[in-house]
Formats: C-alpha cells, sequence, structure tokens
C-alpha cells in the first residue's frame, strides 16, 4: 500500500489530501500514513423522482499521525480536529509523538512496523522517516 495514493479514486484522493492538509496544519505533523480505507457508495436509482439518480457515499480511513515530541494533543483538540474534517466521512486517528513511536519499534512492536512497511504515506515532513528504524 505504501505511497500508492494512486490506489484511490479522484473524490477519495481529494478527502485524503485535504484532511492531510488539515491535520497536518493542526498538529505540527511530522509523518502521516493511512493504513486503511473504506469507501461505501450507495446508488439509488428511481422513475419517480425528479432526479433520477442518487448517489451516497460513505468515506473512512484510519491515519497514524506521528507529532514532534513537544507537541501534546488533548481530548480537545482532537475533537477539533474531528468536527473540521467531519464532512469528509469517518477518520480514526492514532496519534503518537515521535519519541514514543521509537521506543516502540525499536522494542519490536509490530503495529508501527506494519504500518511503516505497508501504510500509505501520506506526509514525510523533512524526511522524518528516515529517522524510523528499519520495518520487520
Amino acid at each position: 500500500m505504501k505511497n500508492y495514493i494512486s490506489q484511490l479514486n479522484g473524490k477519495e484522493q481529494n478527502s485524503v489530501h485535504c484532511i492531510k492538509k488539515l491535520i497536518a496544519n493542526q498538529l505540527n505533523a511530522l509523518i502521516i500514513y493511512c493504513f486503511g480505507c473504506k469507501t461505501n457508495i450507495k446508488f439509488k436509482r428511481s422513475a419517480f423522482f425528479k432526479n433520477q439518480f442518487k448517489e451516497d457515499r460513505q468515506f473512512n480511513c484510519d491515519l497514524l499521525i506521528i507529532t514532534p515530541d513537544s507537541i501534546a494533543v488533548d481530548e480537545e483538540k482532537r475533537a477539533e480536529i474531528q468536527e473540521m474534517i467531519a464532512h469528509f466521512g469517518t477518520v480514526n486517528m492514532v496519534i503518537h509523538p515521535l519519541g514514543f513511536v521509537l521506543r516502540k519499534m525499536n522494542a519490536g512492536n509490530l503495529f508501527f512496523s506494519w504500518v511503516h512497511r505497508e501504510g500509505m504515506l501520506l506526509l514525510d515532513h523533512n524526511n522524518s522517516t528516515q529517522l524510523l528504524p528499519a520495518a520487520v
């Protein structure tokens, strides 16, 4: 999945890009990975409606957001960000400081290692991924 944003259709790409920009600006994020993405599309057609075609989209994504160690993200800040990006869909944010992620990866944590290896890299501020150890 790494770096393959082209796997997503145009609307999904736009949503992910806008979500990434908002989160990066709000949290001064160093690295953002998408490790899960789902879009449900429901089409409704009827001869009895003026607009005979209706499309309903539900977009969900899971993001790992790695911030500088100096950034503390409380529940109020999370809620503020969720409110800003809610119109794009459901975004599940896993937010950790870089130091925490480095300790976990060096200890062999599979979640962080697998997201680093297989996740879709959305943001790599100043080549911050070079600070991460090689994935397991």
